[in-house]
């Protein structure tokens, strides 16, 4: 059975003529801008990806973390072993991809400090809808 979230985002979708994967992107890129800034000033670069989960609508982090052996800051960090669970043949040095989702983190994406806004149009030539989506702040 799918979410209220994601019936709403269909609802939408119809409404407005956008294709549903065009919302979620944007919803994923702006939970990926919301995650980045929990990680404070001046982050190291390091590669996020946010999926939405279709049933429950739980937003889920994956972020790079370089493999030590000894974790000083776990939002970059993570330990040899624990990298292994996720590549059995991570090394020291390396970045591996896990699951960095906070416990706080989007359990309700419509939580999350920003709204999504959508102007829809028409092409007349090509008959086709396009829609301009953006993300605003919410104060």
């Amino acid at each position: 059975m799918k979410s209220d979230f994601y019936t709403a985002i269909s609802q939408i979708a119809a409404e407005r003529g956008i294709p549903k994967e065009a919302i979620i992107d944007v919803m994923e890129r702006a939970l990926i801008t919301a995650y980045k800034r929990t990680l404070g000033n001046n982050p190291p670069p390091l590669d996020v990806t946010v999926k939405l989960d279709p049933v429950s609508g739980m937003a889920h982090v994956y972020a790079e973390k370089q493999v030590v052996d000894e974790v000083f800051d776990d939002r970059f960090e993570i330990e040899l072993d624990d990298a292994r669970k996720t590549k059995p043949d991570a090394v020291i040095g390396e970045t591996v991809v896990v699951e960095s989702t906070p416990n706080d983190f989007g359990a309700s994406p419509h939580r999350q400090p920003s709204r999504l806004c959508f102007r829809g149009s028409k092409k007349s030539s090509a008959n086709t809808s396009t829609a301009s989506i953006w993300i605003a702040k919410v104060s």
